[in-house]
């Protein structure tokens, strides 16, 4: 299983979103977390519901989820996520991609939820091959060769050539090992 994370400069580019929705070709299932977008709950929930559209109509067989809907994560009353891996599996046993949206329940109401939370617990729980994250700038050379981030000295090093990019390195850091990719190589095979 791979996990992907859109941030919100990706969910802002459209040409971002076609080339992924375009290049989609993985044959393991998929996740989809993505940045909260906008002000409301509402936005958020559009938001997952656009992409799953888009995908759909390129003929990527996607279900879409609300972090809140099926209990899928919860914070408990210790204020702790909790996943409910059930939920997630049922979803992706007919389909190949999951575009989960950023919202988590919490005694009975919605909420916002960090969605690198929940990528740090969906991963630990449906033990997830591979993260993926995209550059701010999808058409950057950093995603090129697709590298792995798995050390501070990986990025101080791209630091040093993709300053514009601190942001998504310094995630990247965060959720090591991950590898960065661009919208069009995502999905290939890297050869040897």
């Amino acid at each position: 299983m791979n996990l992907l994370y859109f941030t919100e400069h990706n969910l802002r580019d459209r040409f971002f979103i076609q080339d992924f929705v375009f290049n989609f070709k993985f044959k393991e299932k998929t996740i989809v977390f993505h940045a909260p977008f906008g002000e409301t709950l509402r936005d958020s929930r559009f938001v997952t519901k656009r992409i799953s559209s888009l995908l759909s109509e390129a003929m990527v067989y996607n279900n879409f989820l609300m972090g809140d809907q099926r209990d899928s994560f919860v914070l408990n009353d210790k204020g702790i996520l909790e996943m409910n891996p059930k939920a997630i599996h049922e979803l992706l046993y007919t389909a190949q991609l999951l575009i989960l949206g950023p919202l988590v329940k919490s005694r009975e109401q919605v909420q916002i939820g960090d969605p690198i939370h929940m990528m740090q617990v969906a991963r630990a729980e449906l033990q997830a091959k591979e993260v993926l994250l995209f550059p701010s700038n999808p058409k950057s050379p950093l995603a090129t060769n697709k590298p792995v981030i798995d050390r501070r000295e990986e990025v101080d090093r791209l630091l040093g050539v993709y300053e514009e990019e601190t942001d998504i390195l310094e995630l990247a850091y965060q959720l090591r090992p991950v590898r960065l990719v661009s919208p069009v190589n995502y999905s290939m095979e890297m050869k040897s």
